[in-house]
């Protein structure tokens, strides 16, 4: 799977989970994160931020919860510090 796919799954991943807790309003936020169709280490990182800076630490331990099985298929490196 190409890194960008591994992205955009994670992404999907995170965004699906965090509309069971916030509703509509978490794909909202999501579309007004650039390159959301073409993801990297840094879109994954500006998204989980801005979730953070809306609701809080608790939407981060979401994103990482979400994001856990996933990410084990990555480097250290690709993986955004936030989700740690």
């Amino acid at each position: 799977m190409a890194t960008n796919d591994k992205y955009q799954k994670i992404i999907t991943t995170i965004i699906k989970a965090q509309e069971e807790i916030l509703g509509p309003l978490a794909k909202d936020i999501a579309n007004d994160i650039p390159n959301l169709d073409q993801p990297d280490k840094k879109t994954l990182e500006d998204l989980v931020k801005k979730y953070a800076d809306i609701f809080g630490q608790a939407s981060v331990e979401t994103c990482k919860e979400a994001a856990r099985d996933l990410l084990s298929s990555f480097s250290q490196d690709d993986i955004p510090d936030i989700l740690k």
